[in-house]
């Protein structure tokens, strides 16, 4: 009996110890993900000097996929920003936090872009985006960029998303699994068993071991579907964004 009691005693050991590690790993995944993801804001002249920005309205999310400013959210987003009554009284731009995202004395820097430049792909509801200045000029600022996965998830495989839902001032982090695919002429989708906020669309999904991005928060589910979160495959961001920089590098007519 007592090799056994040992035996058992270094099983519980050992998954306590996966379980601590994965544990760690998700953790590690999501900080990671809080320096690439960005809110989509709407942004006005100060009434008071009449030159400083400030937010007037979150519209969604996105993450950078280059430091240098490249970044990516949903089509539907910009089609907002393009339309009436932002159009008239925003100026696009996303945030970035100086010193990390936080809860308490926050400040972000504003880098405006113009939505009409945005690269868009209204089959697949995805937007590719660039700022005026390039981020990495200031060095006052925690930020990186996302990477895209070359493989999908597996069904079953635990995921995160992390967006600006409801206007939030600090990335919010829902974590559940990938439910399953759907696959059709122009979406490979994949449906994620947690439901995601208003705000939310534009968020990275990535994996919680490694933190690769595995896709994009597009809705969340409602009636029948109320619950889930639907989203677009890493491989369909991948090709849009090489358009999306192909295009911007011919010449203009």
């Amino acid at each position: 009996m007592f090799p056994r009691k040992i035996a058992i005693a270094g099983c519980l050991l050992l998954l306590s110890v996966i379980r601590v590690t994965a544990q760690t790993s998700a953790a590690s995944s999501v900080e990671s993900a809080k320096r690439y993801v960005v809110p989509i804001l709407c942004v006005v002249r100060d009434a008071k000097t009449g030159n400083q920005l400030i937010t007037f309205r979150t519209l969604g999310s996105g993450f950078i996929i280059e430091r240098d400013g490249v970044f990516i959210t949903a089509q539907h987003v910009i089609k907002e920003l393009r339309a009436e009554p932002f159009k008239s009284v925003c100026k696009a731009a996303i945030g970035i936090p100086l010193g990390g995202w936080k809860w308490e004395n926050q400040t972000i820097r504003r880098f405006i872009f113009n939505p009409g430049e945005c690269q868009i792909n209204m089959g697949v509801d995805i937007a590719v985006c660039r700022t005026f200045d390039d981020p990495t000029k200031f060095k006052d600022l925690v930020f990186d960029s996302a990477t895209l996965a070359r493989t999908k998830p597996a069904v079953a495989e635990p995921i995160g998303f992390s967006g600006f839902p409801l206007n939030a001032i600090d990335p919010l982090t829902s974590i559940g699994i990938v439910a399953g695919f759907e696959f059709s002429s122009n979406y490979n989708m994949l449906t994620v068993d947690k439901g995601a906020w208003p705000g939310a669309s534009g968020s990275p999904i990535y994996r919680l071991d490694n933190g690769e991005v595995v896709g994009m928060v597009l809705q969340t589910g409602t009636g029948p579907g109320s619950g889930l979160t639907y989203g677009i495959l890493g491989e369909q961001i991948r090709r849009i964004l090489s358009d999306a920089k192909a295009n911007w590098s011919k010449p203009k007519q």
